[in-house]
């Protein structure tokens, strides 16, 4: 069953004044709290607003110290004017809260930097779904209508850890979902994924198992996936879709410091750790797997006071963030490659091994071409011949190469 959901809509232009409040100290008073959270709230059956939790709270009427300013949802307030006073409690009965939102908390970015960035990219509403269970989810939004007309485009389509990948489909340029693509694809091509999203005994981060339908997708039951309008089947919405197709122009290489110290060392890779170049910034992976971006000088020079951070999607358009999805995808399968080829690297001279990583990862150094070299063409039938050779021999010490498998 799909759980069941309500949605508030909130002016942020109204929610500024709430979290931007700072409350003054006063002699001989505790010390003042800045609003630390937003804290959703019900009065009766339909009456649903936004308080903070700052000491002492912002008030409509500064001589009132229960003119508390609230925001109400659209449709859930007790009044039509842009007011914002508290409700009757002996005709609507007592506030009661319902849940709580952190300002600052480990969204990426933090709901308070949203909000201050909402105007910029046309967004003028905060959206609070909240759950039957009690949670809550939030996100920034224009008006839902009139809707824009999804735009499409092909690309190799691939979920991190989803064996088989490179499914060729198509995403939706106008959307994404935290840098992840909407996908879309032919009946043929969904069934292959379900086939073999199905067929893991373990599933990776986000994925869930589906089942292809003729039909719509039903509503009670969300492993369904339906044909759209056009005729495509919409497989894994919410899913971690990313292209390699889509990174940027730059270098996939191992990263060499600096001869001199620039700032903190947590603030560059590892030596000999694979990070991809793009003009202006250097891109690697976090202990955790997650995209780390540092601006640097056209002579990739680092400034120590503009530290590394990761990429605030929902701060970006859409291109910005599929391209760090992508760089993301390219540089987890560099990691994944170089693991598998740890066995053979003896057989392989340095740069050998450096070109079979980036064939690997579907990506050439300064360029988005995807088609091979005779070169690299000659490496990847040597590397398929060593793995077989071990697989068949169970053995970790793979043939010395013939000369006529010898490249230079």
């Amino acid at each position: 069953m799909r759980e069941k959901t309500t949605e508030l809509w909130f002016f942020i232009p109204d929610l500024l004044p709430l979290v931007d409040h700072r409350p003054p100290a006063v002699d001989g008073r505790p010390l003042p709290q800045p609003p630390q959270r937003l804290l959703l709230t019900g009065q009766g059956d339909r009456l649903r607003f936004l308080v903070t939790d700052a000491v002492p709270p912002l008030l409509v009427d500064p001589l009132d110290p229960g003119s508390v300013q609230r925001v109400y949802a659209v449709g859930h307030s007790n009044h039509s004017l842009g007011e914002s006073w508290p409700a009757d409690p002996d005709r609507h009965g007592p506030a009661v809260q319902v849940a709580a939102i952190a300002l600052h908390g480990t969204e990426n970015p933090p709901l308070a930097s949203a909000l201050h960035t909402a105007a910029s990219r046309g967004s003028e509403w905060l959206v609070v779904t909240l759950a039957d269970d009690g949670s809550v989810r939030w996100q920034t939004s224009p008006m839902p209508h009139p809707t824009p007309v999804v735009q499409w485009r092909p690309a190799r389509l691939h979920v991190y850890g989803l064996p088989g990948g490179g499914f060729p489909g198509e995403f939706a340029i106008n959307h994404t979902w935290q840098g992840w693509l909407t996908a879309r694809f032919t009946r043929q091509i969904a069934e292959r994924i379900a086939a073999i999203v199905n067929g893991l005994p373990e599933l990776p981060a986000g994925v869930n198992r589906i089942q292809i339908v003729d039909g719509p997708d039903d509503p009670d039951d969300e492993a369904t996936v339906g044909v759209d309008v056009d005729g495509f089947w919409r497989v894994g919405v919410g899913w971690r879709w990313a292209s390699p197709d889509l990174a940027p122009h730059g270098h996939l290489v191992p990263f060499t410091p600096p001869d001199t110290s620039q700032g903190d060392g947590e603030d560059l890779p590892a030596a000999g750790q694979d990070v991809y170049w793009v003009p202006g910034a250097l891109t690697w992976l976090d202990a955790h797997g997650d995209l780390l971006v540092r601006a640097a000088d056209d002579r990739e020079r680092f400034d120590p006071l503009n530290p590394a951070e990761p990429p605030e999607y929902g701060n970006l358009d859409p291109e910005a963030e599929w391209q760090c999805r992508a760089i993301e995808h390219l540089l987890r399968t560099v990691a994944d490659q170089r693991r598998q080829l740890a066995p053979l690297a003896s057989m392989f001279t340095p740069r050998e091994v450096e070109e079979l990583l980036v064939v690997a990862a579907h990506a050439t150094p300064s360029s988005n071409a995807h088609t091979l070299t005779s070169r690299q063409g000659a490496l990847v039938q040597r590397v398929r011949a060593l793995l077989h050779f071990l697989a068949a021999n169970q053995s970790t010490a793979p043939p010395v190469p013939s000369p006529g498998l010898a490249t230079s």
